[in-house]
């Protein structure tokens, strides 16, 4: 069984997506973290800002972290 997160669509509003369907991304202020998504509803590709209390609620429901590349 599939585990599903509740997010925010900024055009649908509330909506469910499968955990492997959204991706956090583990950054360093001043942007900070955030996790990524499409929404199922409308299609489009969501960014939203997570705490770290968030990014390790995500992880621990088995959401995959990654860290952004640095340009050199």
């Amino acid at each position: 069984m599939t585990t599903q997160l509740k997010v925010t669509c900024p055009v649908c509003g509330h909506v469910r997506v499968p955990t492997e369907d959204v991706r956090i991304v583990v950054g360093e202020p001043p942007k900070g973290s955030y996790y990524v998504f499409a929404c199922p509803d409308c299609g489009r590709r969501v960014r939203r800002p997570v705490t770290e209390d968030v990014v390790a609620e995500l992880v621990a429901r088995g959401v995959p972290s990654v860290r952004p590349v640095m340009d050199q």
